[in-house]
């Protein structure tokens, strides 16, 4: 009998069952006897019993009543175990055994399990009916994988650099490769006729007497054959000359400033920053906060039930069954969740913030540790590159000896920039280690406020993005006219941006600011020379806007600008005295002379052409006067 109905009442619904029953089967076959066997009359007959069975099921359905039902249904679904080096975050930092302290969360699963589940939601009526549960769970873990690619780029970074030589060791294969490809088809293609051109060049200096320049351009283009050649020889060696210097001495420092707070070993910053990070905030969209018993008493436990730990994928216990016995411990440990349970199936709290919260943590904490370690890896691959650059660079050096100096430049600003960020770098992590480490007593949002500000100050002293650009760009005047110069388009504007402000530039605009502020000469209608636009070939354009002399304001206004003496024939007020030449006064009227203003008549001002002063064109107005004897002065 079924669980939940009255006897006496279910024996009474079945007798009315059969009434039922009994009463189609008569009327059924009394339509028969009554009715001709036709075709048609045939298919109506079928019809209407098929109509009266249905409505008998019905309404015996009804007055059944639907069952008891034994057991209510189960929505409770474990999720699958993960697996570390999984996922884009898993592809970037490769899980080891030998990464993290012993017995910390990123030294156990990485990064796997660290992610947030519901749980319990009900069958699918209620999952629909509640798409905010869903949709919480699924945001918060989006942003919460942009926290742990952060911290998974810093720890990335920070290993490759503590591992040392074996960093760049599968590139040296490829770096001997194209050194030689570059010496047998570009030094050898064209040294001779570099040989050639220099031979040439030098001739024409010792017919000029400039013997030292000759000694100069023998000994850059000396010294360049011998690097291009010494690059061909052992690429990997000269590749490897600053490796010593760069990843030893960064990790020295950082491990030197930690060691100031007793922890200073290689795996100190990145297990703070998966614990501080990701597993914090993961315990905080879990159980609702990090500090609760059931998150102290269950988080590990929980995060081992739902992820394989790295010492299982080694030893190839990653199978079916233990992935059952996972999901049995997970459902075992939602039964002791308590007063948590809300929160750990996703119902209650906001797994969103949890996310946002470690978001900024990785902003504050993690960003600048992540650009000074980028930094290390750019500088080493500048250095690689110019490597392999060596035989073209040697050849060009031939002609243009510029581009020695430009080269050194670079690889000097490779490395002092990296000691110069590193040394800030391990500054920052021995801050951030002090204010995040367990048992730090610092509030949380207190030790955002003081790394956030630190980490703008250092940004704002090492400037990382320009220091980057710094060390590759090749600009113009580095490498002496052989490189065109930068276009005004959008991506210019923008890389200039990131490079700075230049020093000509900023002489300029503060001249021609002062000339037309208050302290300058108050001229409205002065003009700047390079702003003018040639109106076609004989065209003079007026930099003053002339006054309309039929307006009998403007020509009293005009009047006082009379002057008081006769005009000269030079075009200056007759004093009546004698003039005085000087031959180094330069006549202000031939600076702003457009070349296009019309034919030079006899006896005009010579133009005057700018020098360049700093790569600035520069116009000198005045010069000192030579020194006299006693018989040219004019007293």
């Amino acid at each position: 009998m079924t669980a939940g109905l009255d006897p006496s009442g279910g024996a009474g619904v079945w007798v009315v069952l059969g009434v039922l029953l009994a009463a189609v089967v008569v009327s059924v076959r009394k339509t028969r006897r009554r009715t001709p066997q036709t075709p048609g009359v045939t298919r109506r007959r079928r019809r209407r019993t098929a109509v009266l069975v249905v409505t008998a099921i019905a309404g015996g359905t009804l007055l059944l009543g639907s069952p008891a039902m034994a057991q209510a249904l189960d929505c409770k679904s474990p999720p699958e175990p993960d697996r570390p080096g999984t996922g884009l975050v898993g592809s970037l930092d490769r899980p080891s055994a030998l990464h993290g302290e012993a017995g910390s969360v990123y030294e156990e699963v990485g990064y796997a399990g660290l992610v947030w589940h519901n749980y319990d939601l009900g069958c699918a009526t209620s999952g629909v009916l509640n798409p905010s549960v869903t949709t919480d769970t699924w945001l918060g873990n989006q942003v919460f994988n942009l926290a742990k690619l952060t911290v998974g780029g810093v720890n990335w970074a920070h290993y490759l650099i503590a591992d040392g030589g074996s960093l760049f060791a599968p590139l040296d294969q490829v770096i001997t490769t194209a050194t030689r490809a570059m010496y047998e088809t570009v030094f050898t293609t064209w040294v001779g006729l570099g040989l050639l051109g220099f031979a040439i060049i030098v001739l024409l200096l010792a017919m000029r007497g400039e013997l030292a320049r000759q000694a100069q351009r023998t000994g850059i283009a000396v010294l360049a054959l011998m690097l291009g050649s010494a690059a061909y020889l052992a690429p990997v060696d000269w590749s490897r000359a600053a490796d010593n210097l760069l990843l030893d001495g960064v990790t020295q420092m950082q491990e030197g400033f930690l060691g100031q707070v007793g922890l200073g070993t290689r795996d100190t910053l990145p297990t703070v920053l998966v614990d501080q990070v990701a597993y914090q905030n993961w315990l905080r969209g879990t159980f609702g906060a990090p500090d609760v018993p059931q998150a102290q008493e269950l988080g590990r436990d929980l995060l081992r039930a739902q992820a394989f730990t790295i010492d299982e994928i080694d030893q190839g216990q990653d199978t079916s069954e233990t992935a059952e016995r996972k999901k049995g411990e997970y459902a075992a440990l939602a039964d002791r969740m308590g007063d948590r349970y809300p929160y750990f199936t996703g119902a209650s709290g906001s797994r969103i913030g949890a996310g946002t919260l470690a978001l900024i943590q990785a902003a504050c904490i993690a960003l600048f540790q992540l650009l000074s370690k980028v930094l290390v890896l750019v500088a080493l691959l500048v250095i690689r590159l110019m490597v392999v650059t060596a035989p073209a660079i040697a050849v060009v050096a031939l002609l243009k000896p510029d581009v020695i100096p430009a080269i050194l430049r670079i690889g000097g600003a490779a490395i002092v920039n990296t000691l110069v960020v590193g040394a800030l770098a391990g500054l920052h992590a021995l801050l951030v280690v002090s204010l995040f480490a367990p048992g730090s007593g610092v509030d949380l949002w207190l030790a955002l406020l003081v790394t956030g500000v630190v980490t703008l100050v250092l940004w704002a002293v090492a400037r990382p993005f320009r220091r980057l650009v710094s060390m590759v760009t090749l600009t113009r005047e580095q490498f002496g006219g052989i490189v065109p110069g930068i276009n005004g388009g959008p991506v210019s504007r923008v890389w200039n941006r990131m490079r700075g402000p230049n020093d000509a530039d900023e002489r300029q605009s503060r001249w021609w600011s002062e000339r037309g502020g208050p302290g300058g000469s108050g001229d409205p209608g002065a003009a700047r020379p390079e702003a003018e636009t040639a109106a076609g070939p004989g065209a003079r354009v007026r930099r003053r806007a002339a006054p309309d002399v039929s307006s009998p304001q403007a020509a009293r206004i005009a009047e006082p600008r009379r002057g008081a003496l006769p005009v000269g024939a030079t075009g200056r007020p007759d004093t009546g005295f004698g003039t005085r030449v000087d031959p180094g006064e330069v006549d202000d009227r031939s600076i702003y002379r457009r070349d296009d203003a019309g034919p030079r008549r006899p006896g005009d001002p010579t133009p005057v052409t700018p020098e360049l002063v700093d790569g600035v064109p520069v116009y000198k107005i005045y010069r000192p006067r030579a020194a006299r004897t006693g018989g040219d002065r004019a007293d």
